[in-house]
């Protein structure tokens, strides 16, 4: 285990105990949750998961933002290229005010990723979430200021070395916030899902003991409404709770957001966007490693690292196709920058 995972481990080690007194998790029935998430298990390499928080509703009479704020902790522990990984993420006060709207009673937030999309690489998936209330003072929000841009600068969506980086900045705030006595925490659950169990997508919530019935919840567009029925259901007011979901998919749509992806790519575009045979070859071999990223990569489920290679060679042909037809309007410049390195990427190709 790495020094980054012993340190998540300890931060939340007194929930392994059990939940801050008074609070309840509630798992829903995915029949009460429209649209109907996936009730496929999740397998290995084959799907995406990611964690969202949907919706955290806060009562004015617990003065929240006057007299308190509100701090998440959550962490998420999976394994990632082999080796068990834990990624924490805070939302405070400042990433809070931008996803924030007043309703009855109080204020509502929601729709914020704290982990993934990732590869579900099999064992257990953990998460840990933990909300904390935090008498509002001057020093204390500058602190929690300095937490929650260390968690946007970590970017939960691009890959777990690159948001690692990042993540002790994050549990170094951590340690001073939660070090304090004012530091007190009203709701929080540690969930395990085990492939032995066949776990699958799912909605959950976090409450205070007593105030919610699992038999009247419902949830609608990833938000929690109450009623003896669907239809007569209404978004809860006089509760609080957090709202969160563990999520399945089967592609991410931010491949070129992962470091390495881009500049390889765009080697190949330039290549295959001159007219020539040395040209050509230096394209075929720019995307003969970028083939074998694809298939090595953490970052990619085995199937769709296997439709993107063969979408970006046809992409290729068709790059190829065009430069050849724009070929006849006059020569190709082999001159310069690129055609002295594209001259160096053939001898090695003819090694």
């Amino acid at each position: 285990m790495g020094a980054l995972e012993q340190r998540c481990g300890t931060l939340l080690s007194w929930l392994r105990n059990g939940s801050p007194r008074g609070s309840t998790y509630l798992a829903l029935d995915p029949a009460r949750v429209h649209p109907r998430p996936s009730e496929q298990a999740f397998a290995s390499r084959a799907h995406y998961f990611k964690v969202r928080v949907h919706e955290m509703r806060l009562s004015h009479r617990r003065r929240w933002f006057a007299t308190y704020d509100p701090l998440v902790v959550t962490t998420t522990g999976f394994r990632y290229d082999g080796e068990p990984r834990t990624v924490p993420f805070t939302i405070g006060p400042a990433l809070l005010h931008e996803h924030v709207s007043d309703v009855p009673g109080g204020f509502r937030f929601g729709d914020i990723t704290v982990a993934g999309p990732h590869p579900y690489q099999g064992g257990v998936l953990e998460v840990t979430l933990v909300l904390y209330r935090l008498r509002a003072d001057h020093a204390v929000r500058r602190l929690l200021s300095m937490v929650d841009s260390c968690s946007r600068l970590a970017d939960v969506t691009a890959s777990i070395g690159t948001h690692l980086k990042v993540a002790s900045l994050v549990l170094d705030g951590l340690d001073h916030v939660l070090g304090l006595e004012e530091s007190v925490p009203l709701l929080g659950h540690r969930i395990e899902l085990d492939p032995v169990d066949g776990f699958t997508a799912g909605h959950h919530v976090l409450a205070l003991e007593g105030e919610l019935d699992p038999e009247t919840l419902w949830v609608r567009d990833n938000r929690l409404l109450r009623g003896r029925t669907e239809d007569d259901a209404r978004p809860v007011d006089d509760a609080d709770y957090v709202l969160y979901s563990v999520a399945q998919d089967v592609e991410r749509n931010d491949v070129e957001q992962l470091p390495w992806f881009r500049p390889l790519w765009a080697r190949v575009v330039r290549e295959a966007g001159v007219p020539s045979e040395d040209a050509w070859r230096g394209a075929k071999a720019h995307m003969a490693v970028l083939a074998e990223m694809l298939e090595l990569s953490p970052d990619l489920t085995r199937d769709q690292a296997r439709r993107l290679r063969e979408e970006l060679v046809v992409d290729l042909r068709h790059l190829h196709d065009r430069a050849l037809e724009l070929a006849e309007l006059g020569p190709a410049d082999e001159n310069g920058e690129f055609g002295a390195l594209r001259r160096h990427t053939v001898e090695i190709l003819d090694l």
